[in-house]
């Protein structure tokens, strides 16, 4: 009976060390793939950081750029503010000029 009893414990802890095996086994690939999709997220994110750099880049440029615009606006509104008044002068002169010289015809 002893041995009887032996033999059903050694055959248990065989079987038990099988199932342990087989579960470790299939951890392992699990953990494998596990691993290759974290890589996987790793080159996206690592993408995604490049394409965001990209694109702070492209915000700077063009705040920049609109920075120039605004700047060049400005002056042109200057500009066109003293040709409009240089207009009206020559206009108010020419205007007496011809009230002038029907006056005095």
């Amino acid at each position: 009976m002893i041995n009887e009893e032996m033999q059903k414990t050694m055959q248990f802890i065989l079987e038990q060390q099988a199932q342990f095996a087989t579960n470790m086994q299939r951890f392992e690939e699990r953990q494998v793939k596990a691993e290759e999709r974290v890589s996987g997220v790793e080159e996206r994110m690592t993408k995604i950081e490049n394409v965001m750099l990209r694109l702070v880049n492209v915000q700077v440029e063009s705040k920049d750029r609109l920075n120039g615009v605004e700047e060049t606006m400005r002056k042109i509104a200057i500009v066109q503010a003293e040709t409009t008044e240089r207009l009206n002068i020559l206009v108010n002169t020419v205007e007496r000029y011809i009230t002038e010289r029907r006056n005095g015809s």
